[in-house]
This record gives structure tokens, sequence and C-alpha cells, in this order.
């Protein structure tokens, strides 16, 4: 999971300063309760995260991370895939790291190569990286939105905050919770969720997928998309069928793999449908026995699909967890 937030320029005054951050990271304890940090650049930039550990689990992952020339700092949450590669890459050019994690990674491509850096990742992530001497912010999102990321305008000119929960930017230091906006209102009726860019609130967004925000010291504000959804290309038939089984097989064990990398036990959720099976087979046959499954039954549903779930574990021999939520105990946390 992981969180952060953080505010630029800061128009905090010393007595919010000693509390909004304080009230930020207990919001966001969920999302990480293995450890939380503050970062602060006098009265221009505050940052803030709540980790969960992942990669490297000694205090070397600590976040907000200063990159290793003190130019810049970094919040993120997610991973990067693709790490491995830009870290080799980076120390051919003579980056030293101090740590195993893919957040270093991220933050010593950020200070070397600009935003021109997020084009280079692949994963997914939600960021916060701010040059210390340019005084410019940069928030970026992943390619599909899968990790969140949300901001606000003001109260002061040119301001910009930003949190991975909605909720951390209704605070009365922000200005409080804005009015509701009825057009996002209608579309989260409709929808039963708030598309991005849009959020239930006036002036709060959501940076939507694939896209950054830059902010500079002079007040300018810009979003652009740094990736776009590519049209689809011409299906490559060449071939035999057993042929084309083949490389599709290669690339879904790949990329189970890329995404296997942690320092802790990895977990597969396990439903009763044909994705996270074949995914659960996958890393069955990379990870052994000790692989564990998760499922979510609902048994007063006519959906619940933990049944064909627990058929699944059993064949495919894992350790699967199974819990469930009865309609009572869902109603039971409406009010909360």
């Amino acid at each position: 999971m992981c969180g952060f937030f953080g505010t630029f320029p800061s128009l905090l005054s010393d007595e919010e300063m000693a509390l909004w951050p304080k009230r930020l990271s207990h919001l966001l304890r969920r999302r990480g309760p293995d450890d939380e940090g503050v970062w602060a650049d006098g009265g221009r930039c505050v940052l803030g995260f709540r980790r969960l550990a992942i990669l490297d689990l000694t205090p070397a992952g600590h976040q907000p991370m200063v990159s290793g020339d003190g130019r810049s700092v970094i919040v993120f949450n997610g991973e990067l895939y693709n790490f491995p590669e830009l870290k080799r890459e980076l120390e051919a050019e003579g980056v030293r790291f101090r740590s195993r994690t893919d957040t270093e990674v991220a933050l010593e491509a950020l200070n070397r190569w600009g935003e021109a850096a997020i084009r280079r990742f692949n994963g997914m992530f939600a960021l916060g990286w701010y040059s210390i001497d340019r005084r410019k912010l940069l928030l970026a999102r992943d390619h599909a939105g899968i990790k969140p990321l949300f901001y606000r305008t003001g109260p002061g000119a040119g301001q910009v905050s930003f949190a991975s929960q909605l909720n951390c930017l209704v605070q009365p230091e922000l200005g409080g919770a804005p009015p509701l906006r009825l057009d996002a209102l209608g579309l989260y009726l409709r929808l039963s969720y708030c598309p991005a860019p849009y959020t239930i609130y006036e002036n709060i967004w959501q940076l939507p997928p694939g896209h950054l925000l830059i902010a500079d010291g002079e007040g300018r504000i810009r979003v652009e998309a740094w990736w776009r959804l590519p049209e689809a290309p011409e299906p490559d038939r060449n071939g035999s069928r057993a042929e084309l089984d083949e490389r599709l097989a290669a690339a879904i064990e790949a990329s189970v793999q890329r995404q296997r990398v942690a320092d802790v036990p990895v977990g597969v959720f396990l439903s009763g449908g044909v994705d996270s099976p074949l995914v659960a087979a996958v890393a069955r046959g990379q990870c052994g026995r000790q692989l564990k499954t998760f499922t979510i039954g609902t048994p007063e549903w006519n959906l619940d699909e933990s049944a064909d779930a627990r058929r699944y574990a059993e064949i495919l021999d894992v350790d699967q967890r199974l819990e469930t939520v009865s309609e009572r105990e869902a109603l039971g946390l409406l009010d909360e």
C-alpha cells in the first residue's frame, strides 16, 4: 500500500507545521504501518510518508528519501518492475546506491534524467518528486492509474497540496472541505465511482492515469499526459498455434516473475474466475507449495466465487486463506 502527502509551496504557520503532518500521517496509517517520516524545505515544500515495507526492510528504505547528492527528494508509492535494469544503467553512469529499493532507483533516475525518466518506468506507482535547487514539484501517476493520487490547488496562489487519500485534502489548514460537485455526484451515482480527473469536491482532483503535474516556484502549474493508451496493433499471426501459445505463456511467466520481487512473502488473491487462477498457477510453479492465496467469500450473494476458488486452490496445492463477509457485517461497516 504505502501513502504520502505534501504541499508546495508550504503556506503553513509554525503551529500548523507542528500539527498538520502528524494528523495526515495518522489518517494514512492503515496504508503504511511500518514507518513514517516528514521532510520540510523551510517554508517551501513539505512531504510526508507512511511505509509498508516490501523491498529492503531496513531503515535505508525510509521515506521521504533524499538523493545521494542532496539535490532532490521523493515520496513513492508502488513498484517499479524494471528497476534492476534502470539501476544497472544508472550505476554505469556513476550513480552509487545506498539501498536495495526501487524507490531510490526512481529518485536517482528523476534526479539524473528529470521528467523524461517517467516514460522509462514500467510499474504501478504514484509519486511526488521535489527538485530542491530548482524549486520544482513533479507529481506522476502510472499508466493505468492503479495507485491513487489526489491534488488540490490553493488556497494560496500557485499552491498545490496532494495525497494518496482524499480525506487528507479537506483538513482545516487547506481550507476545509470544499462544496460538493453536483456533476461529479451524478457520475458517482451512475457509475458507482468518480472517474478521473473528478472527485466529489470542487477544486480537488484526481491526477489522471498516465499524467504528470509540474508546479514551479513562480506559481505556474501544468498537467499533461506522459503516456496514452496506444491503438491496438494488427495481431501477429506468424507462427503455429503451438508457437503462439508458447509466446503467450512466456510473456505471462515473465510478467509474474517481474512482479514477485519482494523481501517479504508473496501472496495471490484467488477468485473463481480465469485470470487470478492463471496468475496463481504460474506463481505456484515459480514459488512452490509455500505460495499463499487469499479469497474473500460472500456466501449470501449469488455471485459468490469462494467455492470455485477453493477448488482451484486444491488443484494448485497452495496454502489458501478464505475469509467470508456476511451481509450483516457489510452493512455494519456503513457508518464507519
